[in-house]
C-alpha cells in the first residue's frame, strides 16, 4: 500500500493547529490511488471499525466517525455513480467512454445528469426542450430500412434517456391524420410529451385526395384530433404544414399549395401556432404567409429545420416566426454563419430525430463536447444510443454548437430557447406531470 500523501502544506505551526485532524482523513482518501481506494472500502465493509484502526494505523491517519463517513460512494468512485445506480451514458469529447458492461441497465437506468461544463453554472441542471422529434418512426421499434434489428426501445431506453439527460419538454411531429392520432396518443403517456396534429406537405395528395370533398373529410378529422388534443395542452400547433419543392414526385407543387391554404384556415379556427415545414420554394412560402397575415396579424408559428439563407430567416422572423435550427442546420460553415447572425431569442432548438444527426463531418461538430456511447443497429446494446439514429437527449449537442457558433454558453442558449418554446406553444407549463 503506496504511502498516504497529503498535498496540502501544513507544515507550518499555525497551519497545524488549523487544519482539522477531522478532515484530514476525507483529503488524505481523495488522493489515494483508484485501486487502494477500492482496497481500503472493501475492507471497511468485510473488518469492521475495530480491525480497520489496526489498518489505518498503517496508513498514519487517526480513525474517526469522520473518517469512517469519508468512506462513501462518492470518495471512492469520483465522479461516477454508486454501481448499483445509474451510470451517465453521456461522456465530454474525448473523455473515456465507459465499457458496454457499464451500461447494460434498462430503461430506467438510462442517462443521468452528464458531468458536463453547461451544468455547473450556479448548480442548476441545463433544461431543454426539443422542439420537433418524429417519435413514430419505425427505427424506435427497432426497424430499419425494413428490417428488424432490436426490440422496440421508445420507452424502455428513449424517453428515459432524454428525461434522465434533463430535456425537459419533447415535441412529437406529425405527417399525417393517422400520425396525427398516434402523435397525439403517445404524448397522453407523459405529461412532458405534447403532439402537432397536420398533414406534411409530400403527403397532401395522399391525405387530402383530388376532390373538395375529400378536403373537407380529412380536415374536419385533423379538427376532431387538434380540438380533442387541446382540452389538456397536449396538442400545440397545427403542423408539419407548408411546401417541398425537392420532392415534388410525392406530391405535386398544386396539391400542396391546396393542402397548405386549407390547414392554414384550420389554424386560424384553432387559433393553433404554425409547424412550418420549407424546402427549396424560394419565396413561394414566405410570399403565402405574407397574404395569409393580412387576415392572421398576430402570426405564430416556427419555420423547423431552417437551413437557407439569412435573409430568408429574417423575413421570417418579421413576420413574427420563430426559427427551427438542427443538425441540418448546422452543416456547412455557410449554415454556421446564418445560425450566429439568427438573433437567440428567435431561435427553437430541435433534433428532428432521428434524422439530421451531427457528424464528424459538419462544420458545427468542432463544437460539440458531449458524446453518447453508441452502437450500431446490429450491436444493439442497451444504455446506448444507436448510431446514426438521433433521439431528444441529443439536442443539447444542437444546443452546443448553437452555442459555439454564437459565442455564447451553452446554458444562456438553452435557456432562451427554452423560454422561446414556451413562449410559442404555449400550453407546455399548463400539463401537470403524472
Amino acid at each position: 500500500i503506496p504511502t498516504v500523501r497529503n498535498t496540502n502544506n501544513i507544515n507550518s505551526p499555525e497551519k497545524q493547529n488549523a487544519y482539522s485532524l477531522q478532515k484530514q482523513p476525507t483529503v488524505t482518501i481523495k488522493y489515494l490511488s483508484t485501486i487502494t481506494r477500492l482496497v481500503f472500502y472493501a475492507a471497511s465493509l468485510s473488518i469492521g471499525k475495530s480491525r480497520l484502526s489496526f489498518f489505518c494505523s498503517a496508513l498514519s491517519f487517526p480513525l474517526t466517525s469522520s473518517s469512517i463517513r469519508a468512506t462513501n460512494h462518492k470518495a471512492f468512485f469520483g465522479n461516477h455513480q454508486h454501481p448499483n445506480r445509474p451510470f451517465s451514458d453521456i461522456t465530454k469529447k474525448g473523455s473515456h467512454v465507459m465499457s458496454s458492461s457499464t451500461t447494460t441497465a434498462s430503461a430506467t437506468n438510462a442517462a443521468t445528469e452528464p458531468k458536463n461544463e453547461a451544468n455547473n453554472d450556479d448548480d442548476e441542471p441545463l433544461l431543454l426542450v426539443d422542439a420537433g422529434t418524429n417519435l413514430l418512426d419505425p427505427m424506435y421499434t427497432g426497424s430499419y430500412r425494413g428490417k428488424s434489428y432490436h426490440p422496440a426501445d421508445l420507452h424502455s431506453e428513449v424517453l428515459p434517456r432524454a428525461w434522465n439527460n434533463h430535456i425537459d419538454k419533447i415535441v412529437v411531429l406529425a405527417g399525417t391524420i393517422d400520425e396525427s392520432k398516434e402523435a397525439l396518443e403517445l404524448s397522453k403517456t407523459d405529461a412532458r410529451l405534447f403532439s402537432t396534429v397536420g398533414v406534411h406537405p409530400t403527403r397532401c395528395t395522399q391525405e387530402f385526395g383530388s376532390t373538395q370533398e375529400e378536403l373537407k373529410i380529412a380536415i374536419a378529422r385533423l379538427k376532431d384530433i387538434a380540438t380533442e388534443g387541446m382540452k389538456d395542452g397536449t396538442v400545440v400547433a397545427l403542423g408539419e404544414l407548408g411546401l417541398d419543392y425537392a420532392r415534388t414526385q410525392f406530391c405535386d407543387i398544386d396539391s400542396q399549395k391546396r393542402g397548405l391554404s386549407a390547414q392554414l384556415s384550420l389554424a386560424t379556427e384553432l387559433n393553433l401556432p404554425l409547424y412550418l415545414h420549407n424546402r427549396d420554394t424560394g419565396d413561394d412560402l414566405l410570399d403565402i404567409l405574407k397574404d395569409y397575415q393580412k387576415d392572421v396579424p398576430q402570426l405564430r408559428g416556427i419555420v423547423h429545420s431552417f437551413d437557407d439563407t439569412f435573409e430568408l430567416a429574417q423575413s421570417f422572423i418579421d413576420l413574427g416566426l420563430y426559427i427551427g435550427i438542427n443538425g441540418c442546420s448546422l452543416k456547412t460553415a455557410d449554415n454556421l454563419s446564418v445560425v450566429k447572425s439568427i438573433p437567440v431569442d428567435k431561435i427553437l432548438l430541435e433534433t428532428d430525430c432521428p434524422w439530421c444527426d451531427i457528424r464528424a463531418t459538419h462544420a458545427g461538430s468542432k463544437y460539440l463536447s458531449t458524446t453518447f456511447p453508441t452502437k450500431k443497429e446490429k450491436q444493439y446494446e442497451e444504455g446506448c444510443c444507436v448510431k446514426n439514429r438521433y433521439e431528444p437527449c441529443h439536442v443539447r449537442q444542437v444546443a452546443e454548437v448553437v452555442a459555439g457558433a454564437k459565442g455564447l454558453s451553452v446554458k444562456e442558449v438553452a435557456h432562451i430557447s427554452r423560454k422561446n418554446a414556451y413562449d410559442l406553444f404555449g400550453g407546455l407549463e399548463k400539463r401537470k406531470e403524472g
